[in-house]
C-alpha cells in the first residue's frame, strides 16, 4: 500500500471513530436548531407554500444594503455565497426549536420572563410552540413585545426573523397592530452614516411580518396586507421596503389550486390565486410601485400579470421570455438562482393561459423554452453537487497534497 492510500485510510477511520458527543447538540436553546430564511413564521401548510421556492427579498437585498463593519476578507452579503438550488425544508423549519413534548410555552415564557433568563432563542420556542398549539389567546405577543420593546434597533437578520415574525404573528391575532407600528416608528439609536437598511431592519421585517400576518388572516383577499405596504410606502419614518414588495408579491402570485386535476388538461398547468378576491385597484396600485431600475432580474412586473384578479394576462410574461431566449447571457446567470424553480412553474402556467386562449404558437415557444431552462439547470445542479461533495470530502479527509509526506 502506498504512503498516501495509508494515510488516506487512517484518516477515513479516526472520522468515523469520533464519539457521538461530537456530532453536537441540538441547538434547540442556543439557536443554532432555529433555521432562519427570512420567511414569516407560520405553521400552517399553506404559509409553507408562500414561503417555498421563491427568495423573500435577501436576494434583492442588495437594495437591503451590506453588512457593516470591516471586512474579513470574505463577502458579508448573505445573499452571496448561497448554493444554487439549495432545498430548503420550511417544514422543518417550523418545527426545529420547538419546546420538548408536555413543556408549556406560555408558562416556560413567563417563568424565564420573571427570573431574566429569557433569551431570544428561548424566546423564538416558547412562540413556535405555542402556535403549533394555537394559543392565542394567553398573551403572549404583548409579553414578547414587552421584553424586546427597547431592543429594536439590536435586531438582526437573519438571526432574529423567527422570533419576529412570530412575535407579530400573535400581536396581530391579539387585536394589537397599533401596537406593532408604534413598535416600527420607534427612534433607531444606531450612527446617523449607517444606511438606512441597516439602521432601519426591524421597521423593514416588521412590515413584511406584518403583510404576512394579515394575509393568512383572510380568507380570499390581500386587501388589508396590500394596505399595509402602502402606509409603509407613505410613511414619514423611514422604513426600507423591499422586503416587503417581494413578499407581497410572492403571496399575489401564490397558487390555491389548479383549474384540472387530470395532467392531459390544458387547465391542469393553470394556477388559480389564493386570494382571488384581492382589489383590482390595489393590485394595479402596488404594480405600479414596482421600481423598474431595480425589477430587472425575473422582474415581478412581467410575472404579476399572470395572477391579475380580473384576468389573467400572459403576454408581458411571453414578451420577456423571448428577450431571454435572445440573450443567453442572462439564461445562464438565471440558470443559478433558486427562484428558477418557481419561474419555471409561472411559465408552465402562462404556457396553458396561452394556449386556452388559442394562441397555440406562442404556446409552444414558451413550452420549447421552459422545457430548454429546466435541462439546462439539471446541467447546473448536477455540476453544483459535484462540487459540494468535492468541498465536502475534502473537508473530512482534508487535502492530501498539504501533507508533508507525497508519495
Amino acid at each position: 500500500m502506498s504512503l498516501r492510500a495509508g494515510l488516506r485510510q487512517a484518516l477515513r477511520i479516526s472520522q468515523s471513530q469520533k464519539p457521538p458527543s461530537s456530532l453536537g447538540n441540538s441547538g434547540l436553546f442556543n439557536g443554532k436548531g432555529l433555521n432562519s430564511t427570512g420567511h414569516a413564521c407560520v405553521i400552517s401548510r399553506s404559509f409553507n407554500k408562500a414561503a417555498a421556492g421563491d427568495t423573500d427579498g435577501r436576494s434583492v437585498h442588495k437594495a437591503r444594503g451590506k453588512t457593516t463593519g470591516k471586512g474579513t476578507g470574505k463577502g458579508t452579503d448573505k445573499s452571496k455565497g448561497r448554493p444554487p438550488f439549495e432545498h430548503v425544508d420550511h417544514v422543518s423549519r417550523f418545527t426545529k426549536g420547538l419546546l420538548p413534548d408536555g413543556q408549556d410555552p406560555v408558562k416556560t415564557f413567563k417563568a424565564h420572563l420573571k427570573d431574566g433568563t429569557l433569551t431570544k432563542s428561548l424566546a423564538t420556542s416558547c412562540l413556535k410552540t405555542a402556535i403549533r398549539q394555537e394559543r392565542f389567546d394567553d398573551g403572549l405577543g404583548e409579553a414578547a413585545i414587552t421584553w424586546f420593546w427597547n431592543e429594536h434597533d439590536s435586531y438582526k437578520f437573519p438571526d432574529d426573523t423567527d422570533m419576529l415574525d412570530c412575535m407579530v404573528r400573535f400581536l396581530y391575532h391579539e387585536g394589537k397592530e397599533d401596537r406593532i407600528w408604534e413598535w416600527i416608528e420607534k427612534k433607531s439609536r444606531k450612527r446617523e452614516n449607517v444606511g438606512p437598511n441597516d439602521r432601519f431592519a426591524w421597521r423593514a421585517d416588521t412590515v413584511r411580518s406584518l403583510i404576512t400576518a394579515k394575509a393568512f388572516a383572510s380568507e380570499d383577499s390581500l386587501d388589508s396586507a396590500l394596505e399595509t405596504f402602502f402606509r409603509a410606502k407613505s410613511s414619514t419614518y423611514s422604513i426600507p421596503v423591499a422586503p416587503a414588495i417581494v413578499q407581497v408579491a410572492k403571496l399575489l402570485m401564490m397558487p390555491a389550486t389548479r383549474l384540472s386535476d387530470q395532467p392531459s388538461d390544458v387547465e391542469f398547468k393553470i394556477e388559480r390565486p389564493r386570494w382571488p378576491n384581492t382589489s383590482l385597484e390595489l393590485w394595479e396600485k402596488f404594480l405600479k410601485n414596482i421600481d423598474a431600475k431595480r425589477d430587472v432580474s425575473e422582474p415581478f412586473r412581467v410575472q404579476l400579470p399572470l395572477y391579475r384578479p380580473d384576468k389573467p394576462d400572459p403576454f408581458p410574461f411571453l414578451k420577456y421570455s423571448r428577450h431571454l431566449a435572445s440573450h443567453p447571457s442572462l439564461v445562464q446567470k438565471m440558470l443559478k438562482r433558486q427562484s428558477l424553480v418557481p419561474w419555471l412553474a409561472r411559465s408552465r402556467h402562462a404556457e396553458a393561459l396561452l394556449r386556452q386562449e388559442g394562441h397555440h404558437e406562442d404556446a409552444k415557444f414558451l413550452e420549447e423554452f421552459t422545457q430548454e431552462l429546466d435541462t439546462k439547470s439539471e446541467e447546473v445542479r448536477e455540476k453544483y453537487n459535484m462540487r459540494r461533495e468535492g468541498r465536502r470530502k475534502k473537508a473530512e479527509f482534508g487535502d492530501l497534497n498539504d501533507l508533508p509526506f507525497k508519495h
